[in-house]
């Protein structure tokens, strides 16, 4: 077995192992080997004593005994000298096994020392870290107690301000949302494809109204005249034509009245009682509005009688509590 190891595995520690082994077998081999020897030779000569054989072949016996007695002691010595060698090969061995444990161990140590020693550090860095943030803290305020308070405005009139910037209101801008206000916002509903409730004004509304630059409802004007730009001038019309609904038409044989428009027949202005279905001409109707746009009457009635007579945007605004919506 250790031949075939030696083989293997010529040089090295474990290989010097195996030759001491192999000595020390040889040298109990050698000693086993002496001792039959001796002990044979003692046969030998107790049989030439029992045998009455000459002096000299009894004292060669004797003299192979003896060498046979001092080889086998000398086999012995050897033996205990392998052994010994062994034994110191077997104590390095493990000399060497504790050394290796002894390092492993102190490199492990060593480690952990380090990971300590990094989160000591870290530790001191977060703790020096959080005493200068709190003494920060304490020097500068908070950005939340320096923020101004956002400056109160008054939404109803910021909205009407805004809808009459826009051209979408023509009323006061006093800072109550009436009937004229949600007519305001409703056309502006209308001609920038908004969806506001406009029942009551709403930041949503004024920052809408606010982010538009430039006019959004287009401007309106009385019965003969027209818009040219941002202004509202009159419409005249060539010999033999006629003004009918702000538009210039063929004239027939009826006259014309001074401002082009055609004569009708006026009935008398109604009384605050009367109702709006019974005016028959457009200016009854507009001193009418005029006489009774705080008074309350027939929305019905009303709405038919605009219907009707196509009435003038000035007739409208004075109409607002009866169709608001317009």
């Amino acid at each position: 077995m250790w031949e075939a190891f030696l083989h293997a595995y010529p040089e090295g520690f474990y290989a010097n192992l195996a030759k001491v082994q192999l000595k020390k077998i040889a040298a109990e081999e050698a000693r086993a080997a002496a001792a039959e020897r001796a002990r044979l030779a003692e046969q030998e000569k107790a049989r030439l004593a029992a045998e009455g054989a000459r002096q000299a072949d009894i004292a060669k016996a004797a003299a192979a005994a003896k060498a046979a007695e001092e080889a086998r002691v000398a086999a012995e010595k050897a033996q205990l000298i392998e052994r010994e060698k062994a034994a110191d090969a077997e104590k390095a061995r493990l000399a060497e096994q504790e050394k290796a444990r002894l390092v492993a161990e102190r490199a492990k140590q060593v480690e952990q020392e380090k990971a300590a020693a990094a989160e000591q550090a870290r530790l001191a860095a977060e703790k020096v870290a959080e005493e200068k943030k709190q003494q920060l803290a304490k020097v500068t305020p908070s950005a939340a107690t320096d923020k101004p308070e956002p400056p109160q405005i008054d939404l109803p009139r910021a909205l009407q301000a805004a809808l009459r910037r826009v051209g979408c209101s023509t009323g006061a801008v006093n800072g109550i949302w009436d009937a004229g206000s949600q007519k305001a916002l409703a056309l502006f509903n209308r001609y920038a494809a908004t969806k506001f409730r406009f029942g009551a004004a709403s930041v949503e509304a004024f920052e809408a109204v606010k982010s538009r630059s430039g006019r959004v409802c287009p401007l309106i004007c009385d019965q003969g005249y027209k818009a040219d730009g941002n202004n509202c001038v009159r419409t005249s019309c060539p010999r033999g034509y006629r003004l009918d609904e702000n538009e210039c038409k063929k004239a027939s044989n009826t006259p014309l009245s001074k401002d082009g428009e055609l004569k009708t027949k006026r009935s008398a202005e109604p009384t605050p009682n009367g109702s709006c279905l019974s005016l028959s001409s457009l200016p009854a109707c507009t001193a009418y509005c005029k006489r009774v746009a705080s008074n309350s009457f027939e929305e019905t009635a009303c709405k038919k009688t605009q219907a009707r007579l196509a009435m003038s945007n000035s007739c409208f605004r004075h109409l607002s509590t009866c169709d608001p919506t317009r």
